[in-house]
């Protein structure tokens, strides 16, 4: 009776929404003051509403009056903020994971400040994540402190952001966990293929390749911000794995399994770089392609891994 009466209370306070229920998904308004304006983004997906929004995932037998772990998940380019639960069954993986997940949208940002020929900070997709989007989450829910208990994850687009952020806050990301993710900015075939892939200018988000703004957005270069955060490094090899879900054609066959490879060696390098500055780094590369079957298959990899194992709260 009394954790219903506390619910009833977080409802009112506007701190859940109304009808949400233990282990249930709820949706948020988080819209921004500053960072990014949300009547200049162009959404991804059908009948997205044209302001910010985030899913949370609260765990089974949530009660407002304890604190949870917190996990958030990232989405990749041309996705948005539904496509863990919708596509990824993050719902399904997460069943009796007692914390709180939260997948915030970033349309096709890359969770950066966009350099924009040196202008810098339109849209600012990292100082909206980490200075609103954080903030408001602890204020809604009820997040434990310390970071051992703070990770963040995500897939291509968003294990690059994974990555990205969690270098730009060590003191609050204990765990990080890019799944296929885009983590070597600097590769010389990037910049080509980058359009191609996203649908996004490399040079308006990261500057000339071999630009400092690139150069201090490359998780490759960030890998000692990373020494003391756990990292579960994870992507396929670029060979469909014969037990998963078929993509829907042969186009999405090709570039899921010419992505993947290419992600491969990304997450190589990226390894190598955490390795050298002394980073705890588990990297895992598994049959697979660049689609959503195999990222489900990380997710519960990375949790059977355990995001929330102990880490230095002061390092």
């Amino acid at each position: 009776m009394r954790g219903l009466v506390v619910l009833v209370a977080l409802v009112l306070a506007g701190l859940v929404a109304p009808g949400a229920q233990a282990g249930q998904l709820v949706e948020v308004d988080l819209p921004s003051e500053g960072n990014v304006d949300a009547a200049q983004i162009r959404f991804n997906g059908e009948n997205h509403p044209e302001q910010l929004k985030a899913n949370v995932l609260l765990p089974d037998g949530f009660d407002p009056a304890k604190r949870y772990p917190v996990l958030y998940l990232l989405h990749g380019a041309g996705e948005s903020y539904t496509t863990w639960v919708r596509k990824t069954k993050a719902d399904e993986v997460t069943k009796g994971l007692d914390a709180i997940v939260v997948m915030p949208d970033a349309a096709t940002g890359f969770y950066v400040n966009h350099y924009n020929g040196g202008r810098r900070g339109s849209p600012g997709w990292e100082r909206y994540f980490l200075d609103e989007v954080i903030p408001a989450i602890e204020k809604r829910f009820p997040i434990r402190p310390g970071r051992r208990w703070h990770a963040v994850a995500g897939f291509s687009m968003g294990g690059y952001g994974s990555a990205y952020l969690a270098s730009q806050r060590p003191d609050y990301f204990g765990s990080s966990g890019p799944m296929s993710g885009f983590v070597s900015v600097q590769r010389p075939e990037v910049p080509l293929a980058f359009r191609a892939a996203s649908g996004q200018d490399y040079e308006a988000i990261f500057g000339p390749p071999d630009g400092p703004y690139t150069v201090g957005h490359d998780p490759v270069a960030l890998a000692p911000n990373l020494k003391y955060t756990r990292m579960f490094v994870i992507t396929g090899n670029g060979v469909p794995n014969p037990a998963m879900p078929q993509p829907a054609s042969p186009a999405s066959a090709v570039s899921g399994a010419l992505g993947e490879a290419e992600f491969g060696l990304q997450a190589q390098d990226f390894t190598r770089a955490l390795r050298r500055a002394g980073a705890t780094v588990t990297h895992t590369n598994l049959l697979g392609i660049h689609d959503h079957p195999y990222w489900t298959d990380h997710l519960r990899r990375l949790l059977r891994w355990d995001p929330f194992k102990p880490v230095e709260e002061s390092p």
